[in-house]
């Protein structure tokens, strides 16, 4: 099967914008990144002006099924296109067709994203190219800062105390060699520190337990658990100066999205949501600002109402994107 792709002069065109480079470093020592400053800004102070951010919101935006025509094999991506969205405007354009979770470098020039086929990545100096021919459904692809390595993992059946296991890889983005990571294959990794020192993971536990973040370097040491309490962690992702972290947690039946400082201190709820959703974010490329995935569900729990919200790092100022209707968004990325 021949997967639609956006041409090489489409991606080189529309790749090499200039955003801000992230050439900040995660300070570490012999174990934990060492304790951020405190955070200013907190829900409890006056809203203030929203700070434009520079760069482009890249999202995944389905607006039809992923159905087969006749005579072709099936996509799940079908319908689905990887759109980059003005942060002020909401003005969108198309870049990668039948395709799903973009991740940027911090310049915006590479790109690594899913298809029918696998793991592919666009490259600002020449065509996409295929990276790993694997189920879709069953990875999620990471790029680090430089753009230059991939990080992405393969689900494996689920072992007979019912968690998820998973098999973690390193490779090349220009040459595809790889490397398995030796971290948990209870974890599953998700996001990549700007500095390429430290690795978000989920780990699931046994027979169904709570899900946790749990941070690490690339080759398993290091580690410990950021969750506070008993609550799900369904999504993290580092600040671009890698000191801070926005993830969403759930308690009970809340849910709420949070920030914190690196070492897990000063934890600081900025938005509460509704029990049925666990809304995806991501920061712009100054920090000021965070991009967010958030929907509503029919009664009979099919998601609808998918928007791509803006606001302040602080959870002021929010405001929604005026994007195409669509049936589903997720993982956006701001380059």
């Amino acid at each position: 099967m021949k997967t639609s792709i956006a041409p090489a002069g489409v991606l080189l065109g529309v790749l090499i914008f200039a955003c801000p480079a992230c050439d900040h470093k995660v300070p570490v020592s012999a174990g934990r990144p060492a304790r951020a400053e405190p955070a200013s800004g907190g829900p409890d102070q006056e809203p203030k002006p929203s700070v434009a951010s520079k760069g482009r919101i890249f999202v995944a935006v389905t607006t039809a099924p992923g159905s087969a025509l006749e005579g072709e094999e099936k996509d799940p991506y079908r319908g689905t296109t990887i759109l980059a969205v003005d942060p002020d405007t909401g003005a969108s354009e198309r870049i990668v067709e039948k395709a799903a979770e973009p991740r940027l470098s911090a310049d915006g020039k590479t790109m690594v994203y899913v298809t029918a086929k696998g793991i592919a990545v666009g490259m600002g100096n020449g065509p996409s190219r295929f990276i790993k021919d694997v189920d879709p459904e069953k990875t999620w692809p990471l790029l680090s800062a430089d753009g230059k390595e991939i990080i992405y993992d393969i689900e494996s059946p689920q072992a007979k105390d019912g968690r998820r296991s998973f098999d973690s890889w390193r490779c090349g983005a220009a040459d595809g060699g790889r490397t398995k990571l030796p971290i948990p294959d209870a974890d599953r990794v998700i996001d990549w520190s700007p500095d390429g020192q430290w690795l978000l993971t989920l780990r699931w536990g046994r027979r169904g337990g709570a899900v946790q973040l749990h941070i690490m370097r690339p080759d398993g040491t290091g580690e410990w658990r950021l969750s506070d309490g008993s609550g799900v962690i369904s999504i993290a992702r580092f600040s671009p100066d890698g000191k801070r972290l926005v993830y969403m947690h759930q308690e009970g039946i809340k849910n709420a999205l949070w920030v914190m400082d690196l070492d897990g201190q000063h934890r600081t709820k900025i938005v509460d949501y509704s029990s049925a959703w666990h809304p995806w974010a991501c920061w712009s490329p100054d920090g000021k600002r965070l991009a967010v995935i958030d929907n509503e569900f029919t009664p009979e729990g099919h998601g609808t109402g998918f928007h791509l919200d803006v606001m302040d790092a602080d959870g002021r100022n929010r405001r929604t994107l005026p994007l195409p209707k669509a049936l589903r968004m997720s993982a956006p990325d701001w380059r």
